[in-house]
């Protein structure tokens, strides 16, 4: 089981790095710029009566708009993995290396390392069967 202390430490350093990444978004010319041109937009739409329907309307595909209330096809997902630290037999279950203990992992041990470490899960032998070294003798004897 992870360290909770440690846990809470990479939370408290991932918080303050979002809130650093949002405040300099926010003070980007190009976010400053993009604000300016949406409340200018709305302005002038509520000065005239209109919505944001009547603009698409006006200015888009009037088919886009109608296929976009249609149900969206869902997106094929990532493939769930399972990764299993041999130094700590935690199992994580991810579908990329966004996860936070996979990234705490592969800062600490290597990215490379890390995918490794992926297992699946049906195939894999029972902990007892696992732990059983009648198969590391076997491995020498192949090679003789």
């Amino acid at each position: 089981m992870p360290n909770p202390i440690k846990r809470h430490e990479n939370l408290v350093q991932e918080q303050e790095r979002i809130q650093k990444e949002r405040k300099d978004l926010e003070n980007s010319d190009s976010y400053q710029n993009a604000i300016a041109f949406k409340e200018a937009i709305e302005k002038v739409m509520k000065q005239h009566g209109k919505t944001e329907t009547d603009l698409l309307e006006l200015y888009g595909d009037s088919d886009a708009k109608k296929t976009s209330k249609s149900p969206k096809k869902a997106k094929k997902s990532l493939p769930l993995k399972h990764y299993r630290n041999p130094h700590t037999e935690e199992v994580v279950e991810a579908r990329s290396f966004k996860n936070t203990m996979l990234k705490e992992w592969a800062k600490k041990y290597g990215r490379e390392t890390v995918e490794g470490w992926e297992f699946d899960p049906k195939t894999e032998k029972k902990p007892a069967q696992a732990s059983d070294d009648t198969t590391e003798p076997s491995k020498p004897d192949k090679k003789s």
